[in-house]
């Protein structure tokens, strides 16, 4: 062996091998830096790999059988001496060193997540009922999540690009029946987490977790994905596919096919249920990454993201009219701006919303996400027989989507149909722990159905998410789960406003709950110096407008309402209800004005002249509020007062059905409109035990302008029962 070693070094083997790895590894440098400017298909790198591999073995055989001598080469003999060791060699060796530490600092970089220890991961709250088993322990043996891959591409804002491509990948794997899928937001949660595979998965509930990595150079893509065996720690599949952009869509069908077969599950593949994204091809490549592109903007909901997911769909559709997800989606844009609420009006939003679906299953049948937009919409219009048809063909096409599931016990949640809703709930958590929407939707669905302890529990488990802790302390704060009446309200209020005091509507919630417990110098002190406020009209007026009230000074108040209301055409900040109330409470202090006030409640709220609750049925139940309630129940006394009972009755009927689809506490609920109603129609013991049951709850938002000036209450004021109420809540002020 040491004369072996010793012909190395005389052939300058050795020497030859390192300037070579030295080269290559230049060579390889110099295509990664400049293939992207230069637009290079990525199999120039790939050859150039095999190139170099191929070409080692010949450049050793050389180094070993011929020398260079003054310019000539020559056959090596036995007589040739070895060279010493010179500067050249020390700084090959050290060359080589350098590569080798740092090729090692980057495979131990990216398996990092693979096998280190987590450094810290947030322990969700279990649920208190037995009947939500921990997926953690014993995660089902199908069960999977797709992990944000990785942009490797020179562009960082090319994010957007390798988010999109796990998105439709995570979208074909849940069409493949019996295989438990993680959602988006879940499996999003962990982006750029530090925290161990296995801890994910433990974490999510799943027995394997697929990751990659996206590589984007203008109209060329390369995906790269590996499938592991959390339990083994295995490595069941890596491959790479190198393709042009317009045939991504392509790579994700394979990926999903190779986990398929992996798992001995067959993706569904029959022709009434294939999904009809175009052949790879049929589209340009700017179509495909303008859409990756929208998708994620809407992930990351806000105004401005939604108009240019808005502004990209549409050319997209006028580009690909036959690109039926592109309609779906921007179907879901328009129903998101909804929500948002600003800029555009409902009925509008819902109309364009409606259209493009429709348009959307149209073109294919088995658009899953067109089918949730309608069956959403089509429920908000009473057409029950065909929303729950939609949603259960959506279902069907998609078990563990969570959107639909959420979707799903929502509706069977408003409409009090608990039946069968457990196994929903628990298909839920297992496919989306991790997210806001989810944990909402569960903690009002346990909540209505008297399991408080499992909806606390929720509400724990979303105090544990990274960046929910705002949403945690204000639902906290709005929906009154502390059981603590005005001032464990104030103190969620409190900690929101700290979170983020620059969020406006934090703020103007910190003065109610202020105002609640009669700290009313804290209030006005506040309403001068939140910064906030100087950047957000709307909340501010809000909160001006509740102070005045609460100061007795019912004309700034109507003024602050009424300016509220000639901006606020969506009404959310229930300004024109609000402004309409003060007017009845001028009103009736004048015992004047009735038919004029009618009049003014009917221009503002339509729906009224028909007798229903205004947006109780044409558009989504979100927008359904409190002031919604109020105006119906103000225009009921009007009707009473001014002899038309018939009108009045109606309106009674009305109300007292669309009641029964509420919560009564949330920013949704309807707080004491059934107090309201009973008390106004004459039934005083019942209106007294149903306020007792609403403070009971913790209703409690602005008590004091209700028991001291709501207009529906005059039958209790005088009461036994209510003076004790109003009793109770005395205390809060006097302990200020």
């Amino acid at each position: 062996m040491g004369h072996f070693w010793s012909e190395l070094k005389r052939r300058s083997v050795l020497r030859t091998a390192g300037i070579y790895l030295v080269a290559g590894w230049i060579i390889l440098q110099v295509l990664d830096t400049v293939g992207d400017f230069l637009n290079m298909p990525m199999w120039v790198g790939r050859a150039a790999i095999i190139l170099l591999l191929l070409f080692f073995p010949a450049s050793i055989y050389l180094s070993w059988a011929y020398k260079i001598v003054d310019g000539r080469i020559h056959r090596h003999d036995r007589t040739d001496e070895a060279k010493p060791v010179g500067k050249v060699d020390y700084a090959i060796i050290l060359i080589l060193l350098v590569l080798l530490v740092s090729g090692t600092y980057q495979v131990l970089n990216q398996q990092d997540r693979l096998f280190a220890e987590p450094e810290s991961a947030a322990e969700l709250a279990k649920p208190a009922d037995s009947r939500i088993n921990d997926q953690r322990l014993d995660p089902p043996e199908n069960s999977i999540a797709v992990l944000p891959f990785v942009n490797i591409s020179s562009d960082p804002e090319q994010e957007y690009f390798s988010d999109g491509i796990t998105e439709e990948i995570l979208n074909v794997l849940a069409r493949i029946p019996g295989l438990q899928v993680t959602s988006r937001t879940s499996a999003f949660s962990f982006k750029n987490s530090k925290i161990s595979i296995p801890e994910i998965a433990r974490e999510l509930g799943v027995a394997y977790v697929l990751e990659g990595s996206v590589r984007k150079s203008r109209d060329n893509v390369r995906i790269t994905a590996q499938l592991i065996r959390v339990g083994s720690d295995s490595h069941l599949f890596s491959e790479s596919w190198d393709r042009n952009l317009a045939d991504v869509f392509a790579v994700q069908d394979e990926i999903s096919g190779i986990i398929g077969e992996i798992l001995q599950l067959r993706l569904v593949n029959d022709a009434s249920r294939m999904s009809t994204v175009p052949e790879p091809g049929q589209l340009p490549a700017n179509v495909l990454d303008d859409y990756l592109h929208a998708t994620q903007l809407m992930a990351a909901t806000n105004y401005s993201n939604a108009e240019s997911a808005e502004e990209l769909l549409t050319n997209i559709i006028e580009i690909a009219p036959d690109f039926s997800q592109a309609r779906s989606r921007l179907a879901n844009v328009y129903l998101s701006m909804l929500q948002i609420g600003q800029k555009i009006l409902p009925a509008e939003a819902i109309s364009r919303a409606t259209q493009l679906a429709e348009e959307a299953l149209a073109l294919e049948p088995t658009n899953a996400e067109a089918m949730n937009i309608l069956s959403f919409i089509y429920r908000s219009r009473g057409d029950i027989e065909n929303s729950d048809r939609l949603l259960s063909q959506a279902l069907s096409l998609e078990p563990g989507n969570a959107a639909t599931l959420r979707q799903a016990i929502s509706n069977s949640t408003y409409e009090r149909d608990l039946v069968n809703v457990d196994e929903l709930a628990e298909r839920l958590l297992r496919v989306d722990p991790r997210s806001e929407q989810t944990l909402l939707v569960l903690q009002d669905y346990y909540r209505r159905s008297d399991h408080m302890e499992q909806a606390v529990a929720m509400m724990e488990r979303m105090k544990m998410l990274e960046n929910a802790a705002l949403m945690y302390q204000t639902l906290m704060d709005v929906n009154d789960y502390h059981h603590g009446g005005p001032e464990s309200t104030l103190e969620y209020a409190k900690n929101a406003y700290d979170l983020e005091p620059r969020f406006a509507e934090s703020g103007a919630r910190l003065v109610h709950a202020l105002l609640d417990v009669g700290a009313v110098d804290d209030a006005g002190e506040l309403l001068e110096v939140s910064p906030g406020f100087k950047e957000f009209e709307f909340p501010k007026r809000w909160a001006e407008m509740t102070y005045s009230l609460y100061r007795g000074d019912r004309t700034s108040a109507y003024s602050l309402a009424f300016g509220l209301s000639q901006k606020d055409e969506q009404d959310r900040y229930a300004s024109k209800a609000i402004a309409l109330r003060i007017s009845l409470l001028k009103a009736l202090q004048l015992n004047e004005g009735f038919p004029a006030l009618i009049k003014r409640y009917l221009a503002a709220y339509p729906e009224l002249e028909m007798s229903i609750v205004p947006n109780s049925g044409q558009v989504p139940p979100i927008l359904v509020k409190y002031g919604h309630f109020m105006v119906a129940n103000d225009l009921a006394l009007l009707y009473s007062l001014s002899g038309d009972d018939a009108r009045s009755e109606k309106l009674n009927e009305s109300i007292e059905s669309a009641l029964q689809q509420w919560p009564r506490l949330s920013v949704l609920g309807f707080g004491i409109a059934d107090v309201e109603l009973l008390a106004r129609t004459g039934k005083v013991s019942e209106a007294l035990n149903t306020l007792r049951q609403a403070v009971d709850e913790d209703w409690h938002h602005l008590w004091w302008f209700h028991l001291d000036h709501n207009p529906h209450l005059e039958s209790l004021r005088n009461e036994p029962g209510f003076l004790a109420i109003r009793a109770r809540f005395q205390r809060f002020e006097r302990s200020q």
